[in-house]
């Protein structure tokens, strides 16, 4: 079925299954890990964390399982949209009505792409925004197509809400540790895959 993607949805999901598709036409991998961060709606997760995710789906209930990383973990559901979840309110009303406890932008479409060329998909989430913060929906604007921070489109954005700062100081800090403890993950991964 062929679907027409908003420009946010494009950006984000386009670039990842462009990624998929070179690494399956030039390597042949039999199990594809795909590590990211993502927004948490469970109101119990923190910065940082990487629930094992079970299973992706889409607001409309398009759903596909996934490998976990990790079976021993209690197992969630990840949601995929096509713009950022920006507000407390909007997070709390899609895990009121979805009960997945991420959210991101192009799991989805990157586990139906890896699932159309049977190579096993593994999504490893790292929780980079908790469930009660507040996200600026302009920020999707502020990374350039090639996966780079857009950092004058960001400051723009700044000169004329200062008060935006705060949110983006925190946000940074959020995202390191959120990315140390993804590289922790593939590490302990990579050891356990070793012995």
């Amino acid at each position: 079925r062929t679907r027409t993607l908003s420009p946010s949805l494009r950006f984000g999901a386009g670039r990842a299954t462009a990624a998929l598709d070179w690494i399956i036409e030039h390597h042949r991998p039999a199990h594809v890990i795909h590590l990211g961060f993502a927004g948490a709606l469970d109101p119990d997760l923190a910065v940082a964390q990487m629930p094992a995710i079970e299973q992706v789906m889409t607001p409309t209930g398009d759903r596909t399982d996934v490998s976990p990383h990790d079976r021993e973990r209690a197992q969630v559901t990840l949601l995929t949209l096509d713009r950022i979840a920006e507000s407390p309110d909007d997070k709390r009303r899609l895990f009121e009505s979805h009960g997945a406890a991420l959210v991101d932008m192009e799991s989805f479409h990157v586990a139906q792409r890896a699932a159309g060329h049977d190579v096993r998909y593994t999504p490893l989430r790292a929780v980079s925004d908790t469930a009660d913060m507040v996200l600026p929906a302009e920020a999707v604007n502020w990374v350039n197509a090639d996966g780079t921070p857009n950092i004058a489109a960001a400051m723009k954005h700044v000169m004329f809400r200062p008060k935006m700062m705060r949110t983006l100081m925190t946000l940074q800090d959020h995202a390191k540790s959120a990315a140390a403890a993804l590289a922790d993950r593939v590490e302990t991964m990579l050891a356990d895959r070793s012995t």
